[in-house]
């Protein structure tokens, strides 16, 4: 996790698919920013199938429209924001989705199968 240097509240505009979400970063000074944000550390499954679409609201039911703590972690590969997200409750949000069994760890590696995932 990023050190308070990169840390950042804002809420979440829209949840785009189970890792992926718009937020409206508050920057300081009363200055926000609205960017796509990549969740670190976890992959879901793709937003086109059954699976994707049941993270997709899972995820949406847990976040959407709530004030969150970003960790920036730099850019991804595809140009987004990559980011450690904390829920309100203190929860880090990769770890809870990883633990309740919506998406796999994932650190940039050949993408493996989501058939282990029972979605709740």
């Amino acid at each position: 996790m990023a050190n308070n240097e990169n840390k950042y509240h804002g809420q979440v505009l829209r949840v785009i698919d189970g890792d992926t979400f718009e937020i409206l970063v508050d920057l300081g000074f009363g200055v926000s920013q609205k960017f796509q944000v990549r969740l670190d550390g976890i992959d879901t499954p793709e937003v086109n199938t059954s699976k994707g679409k049941m993270a997709r609201e899972y995820v949406r039911n847990l976040i959407e429209n709530k004030m969150v703590v970003i960790h920036d972690e730099g850019n991804e590969k595809y140009g987004r924001a990559r980011a450690s997200i904390t829920l309100p409750d203190g929860q880090d949000l990769a770890e809870f989705l990883i633990e309740n069994k919506i998406g796999i760890e994932y650190h940039g590696e050949k993408k493996r199968c989501f058939a282990a995932l029972t979605m709740i």
